[in-house]
This record gives C-alpha cells, structure tokens and sequence, in this order.
C-alpha cells in the first residue's frame, strides 16, 4: 500500500456534504458545515452558503471579491476585507473590516456593521449596531431600536421615511410646490422603493439615484 503524503497548507480538501456548480460562467459554492473563503477563485461568485454553519469571506489585501448572494440559514456570516453583495442573509451578520458594498443585509437576530466603510441600501435584523464613525451610506435600517446617528449617511428608520425626507429636499430643491417638483418627489420615491426592494441589476439605477441625492444634500 502506498504510503499517504501528509497534507500540506496548499492540499485542496473536498469534504462530504459540499456543492459546486458553474452557472453562466458564475460560481455556486455551498457546504452543509462552515464555508471560509480567503482567495481569489478566479470566477464571478453566484452564491455563497452554509446550510448548517456559518460563512466567512476573508478576500486578499487590495482585493474586491464579488459574490451575489451570501447565506447562512442556520448560521453567521463574517466579512472582513472588501465585499461586493446583493443579498446576504443569515441569523447574524458581522462587518468587522474593509470595504462592503450590499443591496440587501437581512438578519434574523443581529446586524453589525463596525467596519468603518460601508455601502449599504437595507439592512434588517431585529438588533443592527452601526460604528458611529463609519463613512458611507445605510440608508434603511429597519430593527426594533433607535440607531444612534453617526457620521455615516442614511439611518431611515423605513423605506417611507427615506421617501418623505427625500420628497421634501426635492420640492425645496425644485422651487416648492407645483407639477416640477410632483414629478421630482414621485421620481425620488420610486428611486428608494427600487434601491431597498430590489437587490438585481435592475435597481442598481436607482441606487445611483440616491448616492447623488447625498451628494447634492451635501
């Protein structure tokens, strides 16, 4: 019998329980126990899952690593470095370094976001915990508290909120009431109804919609 080579740091490990598939040149990785990606797969991520456990994506240094949709059912996930999301989805979610850019963040129990740079449309937990020093954008965050507010912009408390806060700098911004600033506040308002409902490339105009409107705010 051959004798068996101890394995290495560089051995590929394929355990019981693990899916894979490409999908439109797109991966599809999952695992029935915990799920830690810490490189560069060289594909588009389609999705990213634990059925039972949790998923941490650990991206390379400079490195922005794009995965579609991240979930963990039963389970946390953990996102330390750069990450590009449209839906993440777990028990508890925790931003702790980096860059993260996501359409949707729901949590069933807790939401942290202490990483200092964010991008974020929705995000909804029961408990949501946001670095009061952090930069960029969390424009709804839905839970069972009041957030505290920081230097980051956003912090709705619902999607109607954003839409009358925004309806109301258009009018000023507009000249007030009349058709011109109507049309500007409904547009203002189908523009966040999209960019917290929807995660797909279709709401992604929208979303540039609203990083302009804090442009301009500012």
């Amino acid at each position: 019998m051959a004798e068996q080579t101890p394995p290495t740091k560089q051995t590929l490990d394929i355990p019981n329980g693990i899916s894979f598939a490409i999908v439109d040149n797109t991966i599809v990785l999952g695992n029935e126990a915990d799920v830690v990606i810490r490189g560069n797969l060289g594909y588009k991520m389609k999705k990213v899952f634990s059925r039972t456990g949790n998923v941490q994506i650990i991206p390379p240094e400079g490195v922005e690593m794009e995965i579609e949709e991240l979930e963990a059912e039963k389970g946390d996930v953990f996102i330390n470095g750069r990450v590009r999301s449209r839906r993440i989805k777990a028990q508890r979610v925790f931003f702790d370094e980096g860059l993260l850019r996501a359409d949707q963040i729901r949590a069933d129990k807790e939401i942290h976001l202490k990483g200092k740079r964010f991008q974020v449309y929705l995000a909804s937990a029961p408990t949501v915990t946001i670095d009061p020093e952090a930069q960029g954008l969390a424009l709804v965050v839905e839970c069972k508290h009041e957030v505290p507010r920081g230097q980051y912009m956003g912090g709705f408390r619902n999607s109607q909120e954003a839409k009358e806060v925004f309806a109301s700098f258009m009018k000023v911004f507009t000249g007030g009431e009349g058709e011109a600033a109507a049309q500007a506040a409904a547009g203002v308002a189908a523009a966040v109804t999209a960019a917290t409902t929807d995660p797909g490339p279709a709401g992604d105009e929208a979303r540039e919609s609203v990083k302009k409107f804090f442009q301009q705010k500012r």
